[in-house]
């Protein structure tokens, strides 16, 4: 039975066809090593659509540009450079203002942070630097 919420059809086409074949090995005793293969290649299937879509790549280092842009790194390779003035101004974000102050952006878990706690979302920063048209580095 599946519970959750499966966005990709791929995987949710591939879940539906390990169930079937897996409910197929449990009916017949014969030949399993075939079916053990198809399981287990089915399963990687699943494994690498399922890191692809739910898996967030985390930042792994971050460098101040110029202005309000940075150079950013994600854990899968991707990296590039990202214009966040958009986000500088108001609430927590009013005092990167100050470009000194911009400045002293660090990585702190899987995303950028400044000292007084304002932090940018990785999914957002993810998307910054797809819409920039910057490359994976494999």
């Amino acid at each position: 039975m599946l519970q959750g919420n499966i966005t990709s059809g791929n995987a949710l086409r591939l879940i539906k066809e390990w169930t079937i074949l897996r409910k197929k090995n449990w009916k017949r005793t014969g030949k399993t090593s075939q079916k053990k293969l198809a399981l287990t290649k089915l399963s990687l299937s699943i494994k690498r659509i399922f890191m692809k879509t739910i898996y967030m790549p985390r930042v792994i280092d971050a460098k101040y540009l110029n202005g309000y842009c940075i150079h950013i790194v994600f854990s899968n390779g991707k990296e590039g450079n990202i214009d966040l003035s958009a986000y500088i101004g108001s609430g927590i974000f009013e005092p990167l203002m100050n470009k000194d102050y911009f400045k002293k952006l660090f990585v702190d878990g899987w995303t950028i942070s400044w000292p007084n706690g304002a932090d940018i979302a990785p999914e957002t920063l993810y998307e910054l630097t797809e819409q920039a048209g910057n490359t994976v580095n494999e």
